[in-house]
């Protein structure tokens, strides 16, 4: 019996100190938690994956909880606007029986996410702007729609363009494989990466001209940029190591950051070794397109050899897939071998 008495109060002080840790780790986390004496109620899948702070707001007076959702994405280039609308994301649990709002959040409008204007997106048929349409809005926002039916060779262009006008966009994750898997990158990580090209592109912003906003992004990159094979882009901004489409992706989104309309281009070059798959940019000054290959720059040593060609130039080693048309590039841009402007 005194053994038994001894078991049920041993028992009993365990349950005791159970329930006081259990109180006090309520009382110290906030991440997007209910209010500790609240019934919890699963109602939807989490999609958290653009914001980086969720928590719930109690007003002591009248008990109502609100769930706010603050977004720090930073995608907002210098100078430029922001609106507001209602937060779209869901959460898994809510306070049974409170009434939840939710807060508008402020969400980026910049010209990084303004497809429409982009040189892809305006090369392609209703079929297949229909659903770039569709792959943008599941990747950028995780929007839940129907998949447009449109013919393979449409989704296939479709998805190539998607690509090349938005390399942003692999650092967010998506409800439907659109691409080659799912990312599983956290908000903090994404959000490094995409700070760490923003703090370029201000600095290319603090000049108004575009040829000087573009030798800034440039000589960033290659100043702070060492090529290693199998390392994209998000090696190239956490790491300081890309290979050809890595310098090609991070170079396309910090001049999309900073205003400037930019692509990626797909194809074949031969470093007089070889011919292999290689990604260089093009972008637009005034209404002239120029070619721009910032690996080639910075593994040949020769800052500028590939900075602003004409097609003529690129043509003697690098060749684009057909399968998409890009841009002409008839113009060499005016610019020396050391990277000065000789208008």
């Amino acid at each position: 019996m005194k053994k038994n008495r001894a078991f049920m109060i041993t028992l009993c002080v365990c349950v005791l100190l159970a329930g006081c840790s259990n109180q006090h780790h309520n009382s110290i986390s906030t991440n997007a938690m209910a209010p500790p004496d609240a019934a919890i109620e699963v109602t939807a899948e989490t999609t958290t994956s653009v914001w980086e702070e969720d928590h719930w707001d109690i007003d002591p007076s009248s008990n109502k909880a609100t769930f706010i959702t603050e977004i720090k994405d930073p995608l907002c280039a210098p100078g430029g606007s922001n609106y507001t609308q209602e937060s779209t994301a869901s959460t898994t649990t809510k306070p049974k029986g409170a009434a939840v709002k939710t807060k508008a959040v402020k969400c980026s409008t910049e010209f990084i996410d303004d497809y429409t204007h982009k040189y892809y997106y305006q090369s392609l048929t209703g079929n297949q702007k229909k659903y770039y349409r569709y792959c943008f809005d599941q990747k950028r926002y995780l929007t839940v729609a129907p998949e447009p039916k449109v013919s393979d060779k449409d989704k296939r262009i479709a998805l190539i363009a998607f690509n090349r006008d938005n390399p942003h966009l692999v650092l967010y994750p998506t409800r439907y494989s659109i691409d080659n898997g799912l990312t599983s990158m956290t908000a903090k990580k994404r959000n490094k990466v995409l700070k760490a090209a923003k703090a370029i592109a201000d600095k290319a912003c603090k000049f108004d001209r575009t040829f000087d906003k573009l030798k800034v992004i440039h000589d960033e990159l290659l100043d702070n940029i060492a090529y290693e094979s199998y390392k994209e882009m998000i090696s190239a901004f956490l790491e300081g190591k890309a290979d050809c489409s890595g310098y090609a992706d991070a170079f396309c989104m910090v001049c999309q950051l900073a205003g400037i309309e930019c692509i990626v281009v797909w194809g074949t070059a031969n470093n007089g070794a070889g011919v292999n798959e290689h990604a260089w940019n093009m972008v637009r000054i005034g209404d002239d397109w120029y070619n721009v290959d910032v690996c080639w720059d910075d593994v040949k040593h020769d800052r500028y050899t590939y900075f602003l060609r004409s097609d003529n130039a690129f043509c003697k080693n690098h060749t684009a897939e057909t399968l998409i048309c890009c841009p002409n590039a008839s113009k060499k841009y005016p610019v020396d071998h050391l990277g000065n402007e000789t208008i």
